[in-house]
């Protein structure tokens, strides 16, 4: 579509007042009948398309506000008070019963700096200088006499215009805008070229339509590629629509969503996964500890775990060989892992197959850099049952990959306390053309099922929310999530 196609019949009008040699927003209202508003809505429009250009010229005006003109009205302070000496000098307590103790403070504090007048013995006496102003306007009166209408800031004199506004808030500024158009090279060529000026059909009515009018009427053509202001539309978080994501898809797995406190038992968050009482991922450089003693556990489970960790138990594992504490898997923690979730799900359940999940919080003692954090989400699950074998894990992770966006998925050996076999999930970041690890995997050791009373297989998995965030929008730093950017959060 032709930029002459484009037109509305205003953007003409002004086009061939232009044409004319005028050029102020003014004269091209009384040339084209238009109201203001769509005179600059046009002209805009006309800018945009690079046919006329703009000028503006901004002018500064004064005028008084309410207290300015209760001043010109009745006076200022320091001329009522010149007023009342006139007769003779008087106390400060005299004037200010005659004028307003308010007015009568102003008054003296102006008439000592002009030197108008002098206290002496709490008496108010007029200088020379004074009495010669008894009936002569003084220059912030005559300033005063002048804005009664609005006047350019110009055509007062600095010094006036300082000493009006050190007296408070007597003065309010507006700033007015003049502009001017003028036919750019393309726009005098358009012009030149001819312009008929029809009134075009703006907005296709229902009307119209049932009419059949629409047939013979002249509609105007709209350019669908110009640009347009963009707008910014309330959205999720990119941290909360994937959090979202996961759990639609874990629920169309079939899996159930399980929770967890946040301030956790070390039983629960440790003990329960065989980690042993001095593990170094317990101490306090590692863990965020809260004060306080956790509610035990059943009995039976507390033996069960005690019995594991000092000899294995009925594991087929000679255990960590050391007495086991009850009261260190009573202290409190800031959840390290999700993974409590999952062994209080595994204590509680009943029948197989199970399949569980959680999203949530976890906190960890670390150092915050550009790829850790002192508190992150973390997704983890589990799958029990009798029959679940690693080839299972390995299809059941690889669907999840898949639904979350990435095409390819592959499992490295890897260690951790609580699995055996143990793998590490990386998936294929096309954009950096590399591979990135995700988070880790594998099935649960007996030590941490059977003395949670689950004679069966658990497939279990973990990773961090944040990194595969980070991988579906290429984000090279972890903070970028909890910085609030907004000009980050609306681009993605």
């Amino acid at each position: 579509m032709s930029v002459k196609e484009s037109l509305h019949s205003h953007e003409k009008r002004i086009l061939l007042a232009l044409g004319k040699g005028l050029s102020s927003e003014e004269d091209i209202i009384a040339e084209t009948g238009l109201a203001p508003a769509s005179v600059m809505h046009a002209s805009l429009w006309l800018y945009s398309k690079g046919l006329v250009g703009v000028k503006e010229d901004h002018a500064e005006y004064l005028e008084l506000n309410d207290e300015g003109l209760e001043y010109l009205r009745k006076g200022l302070p320091e001329r009522l008070a010149l007023k009342t000496l006139k007769k003779g000098e008087l106390s400060v307590g005299d004037l200010s019963d005659s004028i307003g103790a308010d007015k009568s403070r102003i008054a003296v504090t102006w008439l000592m700096k002009k030197r108008f007048a002098v206290i002496e013995g709490g008496v108010i006496r007029l200088t020379p200088e004074g009495r010669e102003h008894l009936d002569a306007p003084t220059g912030e009166e005559k300033a005063l006499e002048a804005l009664k209408e609005r006047r350019p800031v110009s055509s007062i004199q600095k010094d006036l215009l300082k000493v009006l506004e050190s007296r408070g808030k007597i003065l309010k500024r507006s700033v007015e805008t003049k502009r001017s158009l003028s036919l750019t090279a393309e726009g005098k060529a358009l012009v030149k070229s001819g312009i008929a000026v029809e009134d075009d059909v703006n907005v296709l009515t229902p009307e119209m339509i049932k009419s059949g009018s629409w047939r013979v009427s002249k509609l105007r053509a709209y350019d669908v590629t110009a640009v347009v202001p963009r707008t910014f539309v309330g959205k999720k978080h990119p941290l909360r629509a994937t959090i979202d994501d996961i759990r639609r898809i874990f629920l169309e797995m079939g899996f159930t969503e399980i929770k967890s406190p946040i301030v956790e038992s070390a039983f629960w968050n440790f003990d329960a996964l065989f980690v042993p009482q001095d593990h170094p991922g317990r101490e306090l450089q590692d863990t965020f500890y809260v004060p306080g003693e956790a509610k035990p556990p059943a009995k039976q489970l507390v033996s069960n775990v005690k019995k594991t960790h000092e000899d294995g138990w009925k594991t087929g594992s000679t255990g960590w060989g050391y007495e086991w504490n009850a009261r260190t898997a009573l202290e409190r923690v800031l959840r390290t892992h999700t993974t409590a979730a999952t062994c209080r799900a595994l204590a509680e359940a009943k029948e197989f197959p199970e399949k569980v999940f959680c999203v949530d919080r976890v906190f960890r003692n670390e150092t915050i850099d550009y790829k850790h954090l002192a508190e992150f989400y973390q997704v983890e699950g589990i799958l029990i049952d009798k029959g679940a074998t690693l080839a299972d894990l390995f299809g059941l992770l690889e669907e999840f990959y898949t639904k979350m966006g990435y095409e390819d998925v592959r499992f490295r050996p890897a260690y951790f306390p609580y699995t055996e076999p143990s793998m590490e999930v990386e998936v294929y970041d096309a954009e950096r053309k590399q591979w990135m690890e995700l988070g880790g995997a594998g099935v649960f050791r007996p030590e941490v099922t059977k003395p949670l009373g689950v004679d069966a297989n658990v497939l279990a998995w973990g990773q961090g929310l944040e990194r595969i965030v980070m991988g579906v929008e290429g984000l090279r730093d972890i903070r970028t999530f909890y910085r609030n950017d907004l000009n980050w959060i609306r681009k993605e």
